[in-house]
């Protein structure tokens, strides 16, 4: 498991739609990881879209009918990485922020970009507490 959680029971606490802050679409290939993040972000009130991967994500993109405030995508996954499918969201949703997460560090992440002449993008580092990554996204959400 990529984060400091202990194990959290969705049904233990009765998430369905929580007080709305914004969207966010989580992309995320590992699913334990995938339910703990979406777990924390529905706690904290956002209204989650969840994918398990960037051709799930790309549909969802296309075809969501309201705005995505933010992006949190795993870095390294199956058909498309994370900064890939960073530029294919802003290509169609210019507004939307990104946060990167990724088990890699955070240089070698943003090596990966700056050798593709990308810009640097926001980033957390796996393992991380729910407690750290919703202040990550209260900090983005509220630039």
């Amino acid at each position: 498991m990529f984060l400091k959680s202990a194990d959290v029971d969705r049904e233990e606490h009765g998430v369905a739609s929580a007080t709305q802050k914004g969207t966010i679409l989580l992309v995320e290939d590992e699913e334990r990881v995938r339910e703990v993040v979406e777990l924390t972000l529905s706690l904290s009130g956002y209204h989650v879209l969840s994918a398990a991967g960037a051709l799930e994500a790309l549909e969802i993109i296309e075809s969501y009918g309201d705005t995505i405030h933010l992006m949190v995508t795993d870095f390294a996954m199956p058909h498309m990485n994370g900064a890939d499918l960073a530029s294919r969201l802003k290509r169609v949703r210019p507004e939307a922020k990104v946060l990167c997460i990724s088990g890699f560090p955070r240089q070698d992440v943003q090596d990966f970009h700056a050798r593709n002449g990308r810009r640097e993008l926001e980033f957390m580092q796996k393992p991380f507490t729910p407690e750290e990554l919703e202040l990550k996204v209260h900090e983005l959400l509220d630039e």
